[in-house]
């Protein structure tokens, strides 16, 4: 998700104060420049995320917007579950370089060894991913509330050819207190676009590990399948 001054960053952390965006007096530049170190120093100390998350999703060859939802959970450094209750019930967990997936009615477990795509999936997408991270792929302009308890509305535009191929544009808004994606939209270069809103965010809360996995133990009477990343 975008310059991180590591010497400002550092200064703050000794002083034991923690940036403030909101902070009266700021010019734009020390606005952001100080949110950007606030999300850094969140990032760092986030140890698992739990959220309920509602999807929507627009293309032209759906006669309408198609909506979704679920529970998501993510643990540091590379574990992530989408636990989607509806329409249908599909669960997709990353966990380090693989990638669970199991379909209501379908029965089997797929796997999928994604390799250092998941490290990609986590940097540039992730619950954690940090903004000085996503400038590096993306130009961003950053809008600050008017009011409080407003989020911080982040407008990033690619700026790298194998980033443009897959990604037009993305919207994040950042959460005012916890300084986490509340909501995303993400618009391909084809015209589709997904659209994630999260409630209920619950930060560093103990998850089991039972919940990152997907096997014939979690799964009574299902059979795992595997199978080789395409080309």
């Amino acid at each position: 998700m975008i310059g991180l001054v590591l010497g400002g960053l550092a200064a703050a952390v000794t002083a034991g104060e923690l940036p403030d965006p909101s902070a009266p007096g700021l010019s734009v530049s020390e606005r952001y420049e100080a949110l950007v170190e606030r999300a850094a120093i969140e990032r760092a100390g986030m140890r698992t995320l739990e959220a309920e998350f509602e999807q929507l999703k627009e293309s032209r060859f759906l006669l309408a917007p198609e909506e979704s939802g679920g529970t998501f959970s993510y643990q540091s450094p590379d574990r992530v579950r989408w636990h989607f209750t509806s329409p249908v019930e599909v669960i997709t967990i990353l966990r380090g370089p693989e990638m669970l997936t199991w379909h209501q009615g379908q029965g089997d477990t797929e796997r999928l060894e994604v390799g250092r795509q998941a490290e990609h999936i986590l940097e540039l997408l992730g619950p954690g991913a940090s903004l000085a991270t996503l400038q590096r792929y993306f130009t961003v302009r950053a809008t600050f509330p008017a009011t409080p308890g407003e989020p911080y509305r982040l407008q990033l535009d690619p700026r790298v050819p194998r980033i443009e191929r897959r990604i037009q544009s993305m919207t994040i808004h950042l959460d005012p207190d916890l300084f986490v994606p509340v909501y995303m939209r993400l618009v391909e270069p084809g015209g589709e676009a997904t659209e994630l809103r999260f409630a209920s965010v619950k930060i560093n809360g103990e998850i089991p590990e039972a919940r990152f996995q997907l096997d014939a133990e979690s799964l009574p009477n299902k059979r795992v399948e595997s199978e080789s990343p395409p080309g």
